[in-house]
């Protein structure tokens, strides 16, 4: 079950990645915003966005791991 949510995990946050690096999204930022407010706000958009797309993939993914995992042990 460990390995389960941890392959949810990393693939969710492998999805995230695009967001992560600005890829697709242009932001300005005010002058006055701080390094710390920036990194908060991309970090917090890139993890939101499309979150529920992103967990049904990232569950799909998971799943099929986990299935080709548990045949191949089996065998």
């Amino acid at each position: 079950m460990k390995k389960l949510i941890g392959t949810i995990v990393t693939v969710y946050l492998l999805l995230s990645v695009p967001s992560l690096l600005g890829i697709g999204r242009v932001i300005d930022w005010v002058p006055e915003a701080t390094i710390l407010q920036i990194i908060h706000v991309t970090v917090v958009e890139a993890l939101t966005e499309d979150f529920f797309l992103k967990s049904m993939i990232s569950i799909t993914i998971s799943l099929i791991i986990r299935t080709f995992l548990i045949k191949r042990t089996y065998t």
